[in-house]
């Protein structure tokens, strides 16, 4: 089974969780996702199956969604209510005053990703020094924040539309959004609703009924893959000779990147890159006969 799976997390498991029950459930070991969510977290986990592992730096790479609720005046270890309250303080901010401090966090911004995260130091998580009491440096990432809205206000929560690059903190996100306020914030919840063009509506919810995750019709296939990348249709011997991972000539009309490269029973047997003149398959995906 290759192919997308699209799961709608439940808070309380992780990422990691999810993708040990679907490879008990389905019987496949290939199985990883694209993006982690935190336990706190609900919503949007793509899962790819077989073949589609291959594919995951294009998942990864894609803007994503998250609504959130944003609770002002207090502080946490870990950012979000799950932590240990660090501070509290009185919260005494307009609407237009958030709206200023939103807009300062939109576009490219430094940020430092917190210590309760799965980011790595010194060949340890982060979370895991955490845990054991110790704060070590972090050195500030660039990440892209697209849309940052207030959808409600009653103070002390906030609720949030977030768009943004791969590799956002939202946590870190709201941390600073109450520092900027003076007060400080904290994520009380979060939930992921789009992964590029994927939605969580269109999700299956993972509950304690296995049964939806046998049906093999849930499981979108490798050729539906990335439509928004160009294709091409390969003729039998160039599909050979891309199965061996050899080149084939450009030609005038094919962008430079990415593009999918069928064959001739619409099957995906490739990705490659067009350059200047030729097309050097980077993932092969059907082996040379």
């Amino acid at each position: 089974m290759n192919g997308l799976l699209l799961v709608d997390k439940p808070a309380g498991v992780t990422s990691h969780d999810v993708v040990a029950r679907l490879r008990k459930e389905m019987g496949i070991r290939r199985i990883g996702h694209a993006g982690t969510l935190d336990p706190l977290a609900t919503g949007l986990l793509p899962a790819l199956l077989g073949q589609a592992t291959r594919l995951s730096q294009f998942f990864q790479g894609m803007e994503k969604e998250y609504w959130v609720r944003s609770r002002l005046g207090q502080e946490s270890d870990t950012l979000d209510v799950s932590g240990k309250i660090l501070r509290c303080r009185p919260v005494s901010v307009s609407l237009e005053e958030i709206q200023r401090a939103a807009a300062a966090l939109t576009g490219e911004i430094a940020q430092v990703p917190p210590m309760f995260s799965a980011k790595r130091a010194g060949g340890r998580r982060l979370y895991q020094m955490a845990r054991s009491g110790v704060t070590v440096e972090r050195s500030p990432r660039r990440v892209f924040v697209s849309r940052l809205e207030i959808l409600k206000l009653e103070l002390p929560e906030i609720e949030l539309q977030v768009c943004c690059s791969s590799g956002t903190y939202i946590r870190s996100l709201v941390h600073d959004l109450g520092q900027m306020l003076g007060c400080g914030a904290l994520v009380s919840a979060l939930r992921r609703t789009a992964v590029g063009s994927y939605r969580v509506e269109d999700a299956t919810l993972l509950q304690s009924d296995p049964e939806p995750f046998g049906r093999e019709s849930l499981v979108i296939s490798l050729e539906k893959l990335l439509p928004e990348l160009p294709r091409r249709t390969v003729q039998p011997e160039e599909a050979a000779r891309v199965c061996r991972g050899q080149a084939l000539g450009r030609r005038e009309d094919e962008p430079l990147g990415w593009i999918r490269l069928f064959d001739c029973d619409g099957r995906l047997i490739a990705l490659g890159r067009v350059e200047e003149s030729r097309i050097h398959p980077r993932i092969v995906l059907k082996a040379a006969t």
